[in-house]
């Protein structure tokens, strides 16, 4: 069972003039980056002309940015619930190893949730284009968001309780986080492998589960827990 609460975020109005070309221009943007993809695309894709582009947000350039910074904003609202338990739980005072894993097993939930989710995971493919586009390189407002609500909370955990450094903690942090997102990104390759195996199509569910149990036991480990305790819940 996944310890995510994350609030539910509304999807754009369709029809919206403005937020049908947001919603088109974020889908455009996360798929081909930011060079491949034209403002004629985008216009096409939202059914506008060219001049409605110009009226609502002024330039392509802008328009990017406009979906970096909105991105930002809603994934931040997003992953604020676990990001308040970990601050609550570090500034209790009183701090154990095992509260510090339930707080950092309900950030690893929320961002399991978001690599499984494709209205999720479309939006959160801009993290690689946003650090890759030469126009906005020093523009990073998502990478920027989930550093400071998921990846420096969890390295905050893990340095509260353990005997790691801040530096140790952080690639921890890190290669939790990332090999969460990064599977979410190469689903595909999952498609690939349960293809032969008789999986029914929508096995997005037990996914989250395994993968729910796989990080459960890893930060057991290097939250430095009792090997022969149950951390987890009965799922796993």
């Amino acid at each position: 069972m996944l310890y995510s609460e994350a609030p539910a975020i509304q999807k754009l109005d369709q029809s919206n003039t403005k937020e049908r070309i947001l919603s088109c221009a974020i889908r455009l943007f996360s798929t081909y980056g930011y060079d491949a993809t034209s403002v004629r695309m985008i216009c096409k894709e939202s059914n506008v002309n060219i001049s409605a582009i110009s009226f609502y947000f002024g330039s392509k350039d802008s328009l990017y940015q406009y979906c970096l910074q909105f991105i930002a904003e809603r994934a931040d609202k997003y992953y604020d619930p676990a990001y308040q338990e970990a601050v609550r739980a570090l500034e209790s005072g009183s701090l154990t190893k095992e509260q510090a894993f339930q707080a950092s097993m309900k950030i690893v939930d929320a961002q399991i949730i978001a690599s499984q989710t494709p209205y999720y995971l479309s939006s959160l493919r801009l993290i690689y284009w946003e650090q890759n586009c030469t126009v906005s390189s020093d523009f990073h407002p998502i990478t920027d968001m989930l550093f400071e609500k998921c990846e420096k909370p969890l390295a905050r955990l893990i340095e509260a309780v353990t005997d790691r450094t801040y530096a140790q903690a952080i690639i921890a942090s890190r290669f939790v986080n990332g090999s969460i997102i990064s599977f979410g990104e190469h689903a595909v390759l999952v498609d690939y492998s349960l293809a032969d195996a008789s999986i029914p199509k929508n096995h997005t569910s037990w996914i989250q589960g395994d993968i729910h149990c796989y990080a459960s036991a890893l930060l057991a480990n290097v939250f430095q827990l009792d090997p022969t305790a149950r951390h987890t819940d009965t799922s796993c």
